[in-house]
């Protein structure tokens, strides 16, 4: 694949990757642990169904054998109908509670700009080809556009590509606007490090699945206690116990959930972490030790930024203003960002600790591992990523009203549209405005 636009920096992408990387094999302790992870994981839904199974037939039980309680003479007719139903109605609630979690629930659709199209971005396509090539791993099928400064790689039809090598790669305008290629092919190299997992990422991919529906059962339902709070507020003796005592056992059974939740992901995110160390050697061996801790530093320095635009966005969206190019203005801002804060950003990134529950491990644990291995990288193309594209700027311009579309669900009709020079004067001229607005003045 050709591109005549720039044929260089095409025979600097060739020479670059001339040679596949050898990243270290994966030990049988990883293989072992991450076996055992899964094992536990798939207990998780076992022990939730023994346990809806024990509520269901509890409930039903009861209801078969204690119905002498109403028809027992030597009991108060209005306490034996509370004794009966009482515990009925309580495990009733319990059971419909438990049961909940396995309603399908519509998920929150996931918002991609664009697919990239070969035939209009066929050196970008050539560069992802040839990283992927590098590490090993099977070349994505489906290569997707964001507006976050971020990367990340999967299945492309979830369970459909479970079985195959149907992967996809999506990508954050804000991220290319940001790296250098070598340290794009780095992060891309992580990701394509995902990839060649194979049957550790089939398995983090059924921990990832188990992991998300139990949470759903600890944290879903709540709308049955929001109810049985509003019942309670009813005085009429009986009634208030039994609703209070319902409450009593829906709270502890999420408690008790919530504990086997907890237990599972302190297991399940060690296993996380492990496999994004795994990563990180085929990005360290693509990009270099340098340029990934400084890629570390880009990357919280962008994310800070763009976290920066949305705010700028709510200030402007009330006199229905919009920048026309949002990877840009998140450049700029993390620029400013940078000049403003670096010794900050630089001091929090190599002071933090990985903590229990993180999915990664943190900036400074991964760049001291890299700063140990010490690799020069094999790709030194020093260009900026967007050199890899057509007309980047244009693009960047086209998805970002895009994006603005599909996030404040909005039209073209009555918006101002500005650059990033327009844009960064009228938010300094509006914020003061808009924050007495807010604080009442």
């Amino acid at each position: 694949m050709d591109n005549q636009l720039n044929p260089q920096l095409k025979a600097l992408i060739d020479q670059a990757f001339s040679q596949p990387i050898n990243p270290p094999k994966k030990t049988w302790f990883y293989h072992l642990g991450l076996l055992l992870v899964a094992a536990i994981m798939i207990l998780l839904p076992v022990i939730y169904f023994l346990f809806v199974a024990g509520a269901g037939y509890g409930v039903y039980y009861y209801a078969t054998h204690f119905h002498t309680l109403i028809t027992d003479e030597h009991i108060n007719a209005r306490a034996s109908l509370v004794m009966y139903f009482g515990p009925l109605i309580i495990g009733g609630v319990l059971v419909i509670f438990l049961l909940l979690p396995f309603i399908p629930r519509r998920r929150p659709k996931e918002v991609i700009l664009r697919e990239v199209d070969p035939a209009r971005e066929p050196l970008f396509v050539y560069f992802v080809h040839k990283v992927c090539d590098s590490v090993g791993a099977p070349r994505p099928r489906q290569i997707n556009l964001l507006m976050e400064p971020n990367a990340y790689a999967g299945f492309r039809r979830g369970w459909l590509s479970f079985l195959s090598n149907d992967m996809r790669l999506a990508v954050g305008l804000p991220l290319i606007s940001g790296l250098t290629i070598q340290q794009l092919a780095g992060v891309l190299a992580h990701e394509f490090g995902h990839f060649r997992q194979g049957g550790g990422m089939r398995l983090h991919y059924i921990i990832e699945t188990i992991h998300g529906w139990f949470a759903q059962c600890v944290y879903g339902g709540g709308w049955i206690e929001e109810k049985l709070a509003q019942a309670s507020e009813i005085r009429i003796g009986y009634v208030t116990i039994v609703v209070w005592l319902a409450h009593l056992v829906v709270w502890l059974t999420r408690w008790v959930m919530w504990g086997f939740l907890m237990a599972g992901s302190a297991i399940s995110l060690f296993l996380s972490r492990q496999m994004e160390y795994d990563a990180d050697q085929c990005e360290i061996l693509v990009g270099g030790s340098r340029d990934f801790e400084a890629t570390m530093y880009a990357i919280e320095t962008m994310s800070g930024a763009f976290r920066r635009t949305y705010y700028m966005h709510q200030v402007s969206w009330d006199k229905r203003v919009v920048v026309s190019d949002l990877p840009a203005l998140t450049k700029v801002e993390a620029r400013d960002l940078l000049a403003e804060k670096k010794d900050e950003i630089i001091k929090s990134i190599l002071t933090d600790n990985t903590r229990l529950w993180d999915t990664h491990p943190s900036p400074r644990d991964r760049i001291t591992r890299a700063r140990l291995q010490n690799e020069a990288g094999i790709c030194r193309i020093e260009a900026k990523s967007k050199t890899l594209f057509t007309d980047y700027a244009l693009l960047c311009k086209e998805l970002t009203w895009t994006f603005f579309e599909d996030f404040f669900v909005t039209d073209e009709a009555g918006k101002t549209i500005q650059n990033v020079d327009e844009f960064r004067t009228f938010f300094k001229q509006h914020e003061p405005e808009v924050l007495a607005r807010q604080a009442g003045v």
